[in-house]
């Protein structure tokens, strides 16, 4: 008798790089990457949280059902670090990944 285990259809969520420093009024980009395992062939929506006050974040493509979408921070005038949560859903999956922008004068 031969067991067969597949696994379940899942995606993985990574973005990089992990932390990137920018003066302030700059702009950073980040790639933020889907890839399907397990035969997933659902499509992802991506979305993105930032702190309030923190910069602000635009995602493009924002679904997509594999590959990579650009993941844009405009720093404003406000120095520090700031965390960028960025999460991806299909159906009843849901994963995060952070990222840190740090801004500096």
């Amino acid at each position: 008798m031969t067991l067969t285990v597949t696994p379940p259809a899942d995606f993985t969520l990574t973005a990089s790089p992990s932390t990137q420093t920018v003066k302030r009024n700059s702009t950073g980009t980040y790639s933020v990457s889907i890839a399907p395992s397990g035969g997933f062939s659902g499509t992802v929506t991506l979305g993105i949280t930032v702190a309030p006050g923190g910069p602000t974040a635009t995602l493009s493509p924002t679904s997509l059902s594999s590959g990579t979408s650009v993941l844009t921070v405009k720093s404003g005038i406000k120095l520090g670090t700031f965390a960028l949560t960025v999460t991806a859903t299909s159906g009843a999956l849901t994963h995060t990944t952070t990222v840190s922008l740090i801004v500096t004068k």
